[in-house]
């Protein structure tokens, strides 16, 4: 899965394409998720959000789940 990911993520950046791709990683253990915090940080238009308590997660209130998903590097991307 990692190299049709970073083909179609290399092909959107080549293309100009005009969208943010947010990627989430959840999992209450301690997985590092490499390869999403490595493609989060190779291209501009992309994002990663892990989740560590998935209970809460589910339990945030919409404003509160903006917040999390709404984070600053899409905000950033959204006004550029």
């Amino acid at each position: 899965m990692k190299r049709p990911t970073k083909r179609g993520r290399f092909a959107s950046e080549q293309r100009g394409d005009q969208v943010y791709f947010l990627f989430m990683g959840a999992c209450e253990h301690s997985v590092d998720f490499k390869f999403l915090n490595r493609i989060a940080k190779r291209f501009n238009n992309t994002g990663v959000v892990i989740v560590r308590d998935l209970d809460g997660f589910v339990d945030l209130s919409d404003d509160e789940l903006n917040a999390r998903l709404l984070g600053p590097e899409l905000l950033e991307w959204l006004r550029s």
